[in-house]
């Protein structure tokens, strides 16, 4: 009986993980969709920043993506996978929320890096806007299909178009 409870805790710790920094958007976790319009959860959410993570290109019938969507400070990022290519629908596999996003902060999917031995890891930033050198101020890293959040001391953002 012990062995059973130990099995199911460790379970139930896995699965409990997704949509750990979700907030009240975990209701899209697993949600399926063809356009944000499809989801009543962000309707006055308007789209910000997307990147294909992946080759699109290739014959590989599928492909994800993360996708940001921002209204007043709250900000909400979808990792979606396309789950029907000839229909363009797609799964929401995951979700972060990040609250309090200030004016003069925004939002990175793309350009930072975190130090070696973590090559080519998908991090999601909340930066001070116009800073040189980029100052990160909230950090998280996409593990498998799981956002988790990571010492921001670790962190360095590029401006791609000036560094």
């Amino acid at each position: 009986m012990k062995t059973i409870f130990i099995i199911f805790l460790f379970f139930n710790q896995i699965f409990s993980a997704q949509g750990k920094f979700a907030g009240e958007f975990s209701t899209l976790i697993g949600e399926k969709f063809i356009t944000e319009k499809d989801l009543p959860e962000l309707k006055t959410f308007k789209y910000q920043q997307g990147k294909v993570l992946g080759e699109i290109l290739t014959n590989a019938p599928y492909f994800s993506a993360l996708e940001v969507f921002k209204k007043g400070n709250t900000a909400v990022v979808l990792l979606e996978k396309n789950i029907d290519r000839d229909k363009n629908e797609k799964a929401i596999i995951e979700v972060l929320k990040l609250s309090k996003i200030l004016k003069n902060q925004d939002i990175r999917i793309s350009g930072c890096t975190r130090k070696n031995p973590y090559p080519n890891e998908e991090i999601v930033a909340v930066t001070l806007a116009n800073s040189k050198p980029i100052k990160v101020l909230k950090a998280f890293v996409l593990k498998d299909i799981r956002f988790e959040k990571v010492n921001i001391t670790s962190i360095k953002c590029s401006n791609e178009m000036t560094d």
